[in-house]
């Protein structure tokens, strides 16, 4: 009853079953990142922002950005390729809802595994096996589709896993 209402009053026109559905492609998008005549940017809005903890520094209080802009997001990604570095990495994505109070994003959960059998940012691969914690991502959408932010890497509980309680780029 609180979504329907919220998504009312806010005139978000994007119904849930909908927004969880284009949550997912744009995961599915995401995997071609690395090469740049396959991967479309324009899932991502011109206002996009990458909001992971620890990166862009300490969230303001004044309204100002943070986080990576667009380009800032896709040049950092391109410049280390996971899926190369983890080939066998699995996200396990599950959990999907939308907002009850705002209708245009998508929280969802992800619990990965992934062995470093690649180089990574000029590294040898270890060989070890990462085991994350439980992480909470989300992605907020406009009226048209695009992501405008999206959060990433924050654990739910860093007693899981054996990453010492960091999650994905830190694990």
């Amino acid at each position: 009853a609180i979504l329907a209402a919220t998504r009312e009053r806010l005139s978000f026109p994007i119904a849930p079953d909908a927004l969880i559905d284009r949550c997912k492609d744009v995961i599915r998008a995401q995997a071609s990142l690395q090469d740049a005549t396959v991967f479309d940017e324009s899932i991502y809005a011109d206002d996009f922002r990458f909001v992971p903890p620890f990166v862009g520094g300490a969230t303001p209080l004044n309204g100002e950005d943070v986080g990576l802009d667009k380009k800032a997001f896709v040049k950092a990604l391109r410049g280390f390729d996971l899926l190369a570095a983890f080939p066998d990495l699995q996200q396990n994505y599950h959990a999907f809802r939308v907002d009850p109070w705002e209708p245009n994003r998508v929280w969802f959960q992800t619990r990965a595994f992934g062995t470093n059998t690649g180089d990574l940012m000029g590294k040898p691969a270890t060989g070890k096996r990462l085991e994350l914690p439980p992480e909470m991502l989300s992605m907020t959408f406009n009226a048209d589709g695009q992501v405008q932010k999206f959060t990433v890497g924050y654990v739910l509980d860093r007693t899981v896993g054996n990453t010492g309680g960091l999650g994905q780029a830190f694990g």
